[in-house]
């Protein structure tokens, strides 16, 4: 597959240099190298590094003196710098601030827009459209046209599918996943500990003195995972830290998983006493574990206190926390090119029944 890259080389030397005088490493005042010397360094021509020298002094960056060379600006002289940050939504509707806020696992993006906006860069929202009732057939944008349309940085939201977030490498300009750990991918992330989630809700299944607890998990991370809709890279997270929790006490880790067919999901339910505990991978409210005496822990978007009552624990996501986590990280990442990867692991909200 033919994958255009979104900057030209003007581009790249615009974003390289303007990177090095927010980050302090050129100061007000210092002197930039010559054409020739920037050529070398940043390997590209010398057009390419005369026109984005043009556009740093345009806006405000760097000022040019006649037979004295190019410095950078004092701070005061420099303008915002309007920069385009597409967001893929996954939400199979339209893509505005009011779908987004209604959307519990992308509440955060309202937090991410709003500090974006403030600081002059310029959204594209971008979203992804599924058929639940039929064939699993997904339609995301093509990473091909997101390079087309010139974006500075990607945050790729609620797309779990590891191959697709790898094509979006491929464009080779920043992208921040949202809710989901990309390292695999080498990509930055802002995601919630899931790991810990999982060991917590263990816990407070455990301390209560059940001695069977198992776990109700979603499709099994086969090697077909990156045709399947559902797959979560974080459920394999949640596993481990069950498991830690169930290993730490002694006991064996039972794993229940969802693409079974109905029958199997039901027959091993059955196969548990009335005073197991449930730990879920899945929303508490799609639960339908009520009526059969199961204590139950996972994840809600709501309190704890307006969950049934036996769900005895739960975990959440600070959304706005979240979104202000993901608006530092594009931030950061415009001005750090070439900086590592980083993992911003949240701590989850955790609640327990008295």
């Amino acid at each position: 597959m033919l994958i255009l890259s979104s900057q030209s080389p003007t581009d790249r030397v615009t974003s390289t240099l303007r990177a090095r005088i927010l980050s302090g490493e050129l100061r007000p005042g210092e002197k930039l190298e010559t054409v020739r010397e920037l050529a070398e360094i940043l390997k590209h021509g010398q057009a390419a590094i005369v026109r984005g020298i043009e556009r740093l002094v345009d806006e405000g960056f760097l000022v040019t003196y006649d037979r004295k060379g190019t410095y950078v600006s004092e701070r005061a002289n420099w303008k915002p710098i309007p920069r385009n940050v597409a967001i893929l939504t996954g939400v199979p509707t339209s893509f505005s601030a009011s779908v987004l806020a209604k959307s519990t696992h992308l509440a955060g993006l309202t937090e991410l827009q709003r500090l974006l906006v403030e600081s002059g860069d310029q959204l594209s929202l971008h979203g992804c459209v599924f058929y639940p009732n039929g064939p699993v057939e997904r339609r995301f944008t093509p990473p091909r046209k997101l390079a087309l349309d010139s974006m500075d940085a990607i945050v790729a939201a609620g797309i779990y599918e590891l191959s697709y977030l790898g094509l979006l490498q491929e464009l080779e300009i920043p992208v921040i996943a949202y809710d989901v750990d990309a390292s695999a991918v080498r990509m930055d992330s802002v995601f919630v500990d899931e790991v810990e989630a999982a060991f917590l809700l263990t816990q407070a299944l455990l301390k209560r003195g059940l001695r069977r607890v198992a776990f109700l998990a979603g499709p099994r991370n086969a090697p077909r995972r990156e045709r399947l809709w559902n797959y979560d890279p974080a459920q394999g997270l949640r596993e481990d830290g069950y498991r830690l929790a169930m290993r730490a006490t002694g006991l064996t880790p039972e794993i229940l998983h969802q693409d079974w067919a109905g029958d199997e999901v039901t027959q091993g339910l059955d196969g548990l006493p009335n005073s197991a505990g449930i730990v879920t991978s899945g929303e508490l409210a799609d639960l339908r574990l009520s009526a059969r005496g199961f204590a139950v822990a996972g994840w809600s978007s709501v309190p704890l206190a307006e969950c049934p009552a036996h769900v005895v624990a739960a975990c959440s996501v600070e959304h706005a926390q979240m979104g202000a986590q993901a608006g530092e990280l594009v931030n950061w990442r415009l001005n750090h090119l070439d900086a590592p990867i980083q993992r911003r692991a949240l701590r989850p909200k955790f609640e327990e029944r008295g």
